[in-house]
């Protein structure tokens, strides 16, 4: 990673003082137009990113860490419990919470954010819906995402272990003797399938049995992220439902999202197909929204104690211009959240950097009573 270019360094290539260039960048008075105009090129040009946290360490106030969560958006929503404020105040951070609405543009919503709070560093969590990564270039303040299935390659990131979860879940399904299965995830804006790590631990499950795997076997919805619950029933009315009608229907299904097993699970119950009965499932998350489900779901938890301290342990390391290397020691958390205790025993566990700029958080499997034994030479319902 090359050397992060300084206010010290467009002075001397633009032949003015340190001063004159903060000046210019900030919109302060005294720098005339001409000169303003060579120093932001300078800086634009050579991918000049404000160091925030110093400048608020020399004024004497705390920096802002915003996190941004897309309106709407149960899953967005889910992410922010009270702990997540006292992590991030632990960096010196002023917690910042920004709404960005899936119906506008979250490039031009982060520019706005930018002018309205200077932040040091912005949190995004979940799906960001943005078809040109490059784009992500235009902002100036460094982005922190997390388990965001869609971050652009090479940016700083804290991703949860979701290939080994999605083969522990598949195996479950197999154990119980199941063989055959459906994969359900959502598709992103460009209609491929999202969690493209959960559906390759799908197929990595899959062929450590000696079980085929076909693309067919992945079914992804359509679904809009600004009105998730209603989009997403409405997708499995129209896409699943008549799947589970046909003679090689599966007897199981794998599900790469506790809101998406949400939605499934009404559509089931309305039109009388019963878990686990009628179809078993396992899903992915470990959320709070499972609770509200009739019959308690087998998933794959992505502790959101452990997630939250490793994102702020990555963002001290990005405000001090740090690679990720090594392992963060996660503390354990309590169990009467399944969602937020680092594993069942109670033991502590480690994020590891898997490269300069991605953690991962392993997770658990947490059992459920959704799904049915088959005997072993059952092959359909």
């Amino acid at each position: 990673m090359s050397r992060r270019v300084t206010i010290h360094d467009i002075a001397k290539a633009c032949n003015v003082s340190a001063a004159t260039v903060s000046r210019a960048l900030n919109g302060k008075q005294g720098v005339s137009p001409r000169v303003v105009s060579k120093i932001r090129g300078y800086a634009d040009s050579n991918g000049y990113i404000p160091d925030h946290n110093a400048r608020s360490i020399r004024m004497g106030t705390s920096s802002i860490g915003a996190l941004i969560v897309r309106s709407q958006s149960v899953a967005a929503q889910a992410i922010i419990p009270p702990q997540a404020l006292d992590l991030m105040s632990k960096l010196g951070l002023e917690i910042r919470v920004i709404r960005i609405s899936y119906d506008e543009d979250l490039i031009a919503g982060l520019h706005r954010a930018e002018a309205e709070c200077n932040p040091s560093i912005f949190f995004l969590y979940g799906p960001c819906e943005v078809t040109d990564a490059s784009r992500y270039s235009e902002i100036r303040t460094p982005l922190l995402f997390i388990v965001s299935d869609d971050c652009p390659e090479g940016y700083p990131c804290v991703a949860s272990d979701d290939r080994t979860g999605a083969a522990a879940i598949t195996d479950t399904l197999i154990d119980a003797g199941h063989c055959s299965i459906m994969a359900l995830t959502e598709a992103n804006s460009d209609g491929q399938p999202y969690y493209r790590n959960r559906i390759d631990g799908f197929r990595d499950a899959l062929t450590a049995h000696h079980m085929s795997f076909e693309p067919a076997m992945v079914q992804a919805l359509r679904v809009n992220y600004g009105n998730y619950i209603d989009s997403s029933v409405a997708a499995c009315q129209e896409q699943l439902l008549p799947l589970l009608t046909k003679p090689e229907r599966p007897t199981a299904i794998v599900i790469m999202s506790d809101f998406l097993a949400f939605a499934a699970t009404k559509v089931f119950a309305d039109a009388g197909i019963r878990v686990p009965d009628d179809i078993s499932l396992t899903s992915f998350g470990g959320w709070d929204i499972t609770k509200f489900l009739p019959t308690s779901i087998q998933s794959w938890v992505q502790p959101v104690s452990n997630i939250l301290q490793t994102a702020a342990a990555a963002a001290a390391l990005i405000l001090r211009q740090k690679r990720f290397a090594g392992e963060i020691r996660l503390q354990p958390a309590g169990l009467s959240n399944p969602s937020s205790s680092s594993s069942p025993s109670g033991e502590p566990i480690f994020a590891k950097a898997i490269s300069p700029t991605c953690f991962v958080v392993p997770g658990y499997l947490r059992r459920g009573q959704s799904v049915r034994t088959l005997a072993a030479n059952v092959q359909t319902a």
